[in-house]
């Protein structure tokens, strides 16, 4: 779709979110196991991905608002967390918070961009973050703010041990490898 209107593209994105919402109310009358088979696929995500190639299809345009307002995105992230609230949740995610949170979060690397990390932790992070969610819903740990640090924490320490462990087994293993072929 790349070079497409802004028309299209939206008309793209409603359409997902669409789909999304009618996914998740007819998910929630089917049995049990296919309901929860349909929110492992990628269709209630596909907003997100598509609100992604929006922002990279117009990033000229809009990248110097992201930069310059991003804390004011941020900002109405939390207030709407503090005061609970959320345009009608679209499938397993509030649209409203998770699309500001995205482009709050963007504008805001791209304003500080001297933070940028070294090291690649992000496979790590996905690997990690649900076995450590999963350890504590086990026990116990769930809705406060205390858990949600704590998995960011634990998150962020395993995956950059691995990534500083494991990655550089690996990163040795190929050079092995192609000095070989």
């Amino acid at each position: 779709m790349h070079g497409k209107s802004i028309r299209v593209w939206a008309v793209s994105f409603i359409l997902v979110l669409i789909i999304d919402i009618v996914g998740d109310r007819v998910s929630a009358i089917l049995p049990e196991m296919l309901g929860k088979l349909y929110g492992v696929t990628f269709v209630p995500f596909l907003w997100m991905f598509i609100l992604g190639c929006i922002v990279a299809e117009f990033w000229k345009e809009i990248s110097g608002l992201l930069v310059r307002f991003w804390w004011v995105l941020i900002l109405i992230v939390v207030l709407l967390d503090v005061f609970s609230y959320d345009i009608v949740y679209l499938g397993h995610y509030g649209f409203l918070r998770s699309s500001l949170e995205f482009l709050g979060l963007l504008g805001f690397a791209y304003h500080y961009p001297a933070l940028r990390i070294k090291k690649d932790i992000s496979y790590g992070v996905y690997i990690y973050h649900m076995i450590i969610v999963n350890v504590l819903i086990q026990y116990g740990f769930v809705n406060t703010y205390w858990a949600l640090l704590l998995v960011v924490v634990l998150t962020l320490v395993l995956a950059y041990a691995s990534s500083i462990t494991l990655g550089r087994l690996s990163s040795m293993r190929r050079k092995r490898l192609s000095a070989l072929i």
